[in-house]
């Protein structure tokens, strides 16, 4: 039942993606605890002990990518980028090719929460300027980013897969490759065939 409370309260409308993994946190330790009476107060420190360490692990993936945001961002190397984008090309589809190139290898090296905030008020703009819809534009975006939370050196769900599983970072990433492929193919599908993209948001807008 954890997942139609996770889907089913977002859905409706009565809880935040965020608020969402407190409450199946607290609906998960209901259960384990007076459900099936196999969750001991020693096991729970030991979760709390785990979860501190994966907690950790992400923050100083996340904080490092921080760092070299704001070094890229001192030295305008995402606005030089968005510069020399615009005059290698005035074909929409091009522009998006490169797009996609530059945030798979953004996404590699730079949280994504970081390199929303410092990359898209740069090119969102510059894709409007070639009639892109700022929603289609939206989602590719975001899509490209989180590809990167699975790409090395900087995959924070990487890392966090590895600390899940016990096995090494090589063996996750070659596990991963298959999957990557798939996701790098429905990149382009959505870039390319926009209908893809914008017939919901086009039905909820009539």
């Amino acid at each position: 039942m954890l997942p139609v409370v996770i889907m089913g309260g977002i859905l409706a409308g009565i809880f935040t993606v965020t608020e969402a993994s407190a409450i199946s946190v607290v609906y998960a330790f209901i259960v384990a605890k007076f459900v099936y009476r196999e969750l001991t107060w020693r096991k729970l420190l030991e979760a709390f002990l785990k979860a501190g360490i994966n907690a950790a692990t992400i923050m100083f993936i996340v904080t490092t990518a921080y760092g070299v945001a704001w070094l890229l961002n001192s030295a305008q190397v995402p606005q030089k980028i968005a510069s020399s984008l615009r005059m290698l090309t005035s074909n929409p589809l091009m522009f998006l090719f490169l797009v996609n190139i530059l945030l798979l290898i953004v996404g590699a090296v730079m949280d994504l929460t970081a390199a929303l905030l410092i990359l898209g008020p740069i090119l969102l703009p510059i894709a409007v300027q070639f009639g892109l819809n700022p929603i289609h534009f939206g989602v590719v975006f975001v899509t490209n980013l989180a590809i990167g939370l699975v790409t090395p050196p900087v995959g924070s769900c990487l890392y966090l897969t590895v600390n899940f599983s016990g096995e090494s970072v090589t063996k996750i990433i070659k596990a991963s490759i298959p999957f990557l492929t798939v996701e790098i193919l429905v990149l382009f599908l959505i870039t390319y065939i926009e209908p893809i993209v914008m017939w919901l948001p086009r039905y909820l807008l009539r």
